[in-house]
């Protein structure tokens, strides 16, 4: 019985070992094939946004590196959790890719988590951070007023409240704007969009007064007197506008908006083709075309691997929990 036993053990350790052979097997051949067909980048957000415009020049750079089509797939809603839900649950072959901001990855979990079904630090893997940027308060032109000190002072004014838009109702910006309000006396209604192309629209259409957007998707309409630059949503000013106060002058301390890009794919993505995609988009994030889209405009291109990235995740997410945490 005790030598059945041991024979026993000793056959299903072998079936275990051969099994795990095959999974080896197969993900090494799957990594030495790969990419054998188009590949998908998920955009959790509407066309015309800084996410969709940076991703669409990483999915440019990735399809001449690969050999391969790579095809942005928007798809947009609750904040960017529809569908960076939709790449989580997916099977981890290195087909399907997610590119996301800080909002759309993190903040969401931390600010709807009701509206979240999948942990973003361990439902997703990123391959890397490529490029971050300062958003900028931007108004109407027809709303009249050029400066900050202007602005606080219509605001106070107003007996109708400022419409501000957001991209979704629970956010870091609408945390921190509420915040300025409070500071300040100010009345603004927020409305929500599903991102910065959509707030554009609206913004020059005059259906909101001001909203938070990213310079490069936004500064075109500063170019043609459209919008007005008020305040740089950062810890310091803007070397591009240099005489617009940042948030800590204005009395709103401590909240730092750079706000990064990044490639992700569903965890368990064979670590072959996760490095391989490391390797592509590390030159992707030096190349002409991501340099020219960030040039002048309150962003940087640059390269944060796996590591780096993981670190950055985590210690931001532990910081807007406690942030979340502080202001109720």
């Amino acid at each position: 019985m005790k030598i059945f036993s041991l024979t026993f053990s000793f056959r299903d350790l072998m079936r275990l070992c051969a099994a795990g052979a095959m999974v080896l097997i197969s993900s090494m051949a799957l990594a030495a094939d790969w990419p054998e067909k188009p590949i998908k980048l998920v955009v959790p957000w509407p066309p015309g946004g800084q996410v969709d415009n940076f991703s669409r020049i990483i999915a440019e750079e990735l399809s001449k590196s690969l050999g391969t089509a790579v095809v942005v797939d928007n798809r947009p809603g609750a904040n960017g959790a529809l569908g960076t839900a939709h790449v989580a649950r997916l099977d981890a072959d290195g087909y399907t890719l997610l590119g996301n901001n800080l909002n759309g990855q993190l903040a969401t979990a931390v600010f709807s988590p009701d509206i979240v079904t999948y942990d973003p630090l361990k439902d997703l893997v990123p391959i890397g951070i490529y490029a971050e940027t300062i958003p900028v308060l931007y108004v109407n032109s027809a709303l009249g007023v050029r400066t900050a000190e202007e602005f606080i002072a219509l605001a106070k004014s107003k007996d109708k409240p400022i419409a501000f838009g957001m991209s979704g109702d629970a956010s870091l910006s609408k945390l921190t704007l509420q915040e300025f309000a409070r500071i300040h006396d100010l009345n603004f209604l927020y409305v929500s969009y599903k991102g910065s192309g959509e707030r554009i629209n609206a913004l020059l259409a005059g259906d909101i007064q001001a909203s938070v957007i990213p310079v490069p998707v936004a500064d075109g309409h500063r170019e043609a007197g459209n919008f007005v630059p008020l305040i740089a949503f950062g810890s310091e000013r803007l070397k591009e506008f240099p005489d617009l106060p940042a948030l800590g002058e204005l009395g709103v301390g401590g909240r730092e908006f750079t706000s990064w890009f990044g490639l992700f794919a569903p965890s368990g993505i064979p670590d072959e083709v996760r490095e391989k995609l490391g390797s592509v988009l590390r030159s992707a994030s030096s190349s002409d075309a991501l340099a020219q889209a960030v040039k002048g405009k309150g962003s940087r291109a640059f390269f944060q691997d796996e590591v780096e990235a993981r670190r950055r995740l985590e210690d931001e997410f532990a910081s807007l929990r406690k942030l979340v945490a502080e202001s109720h």
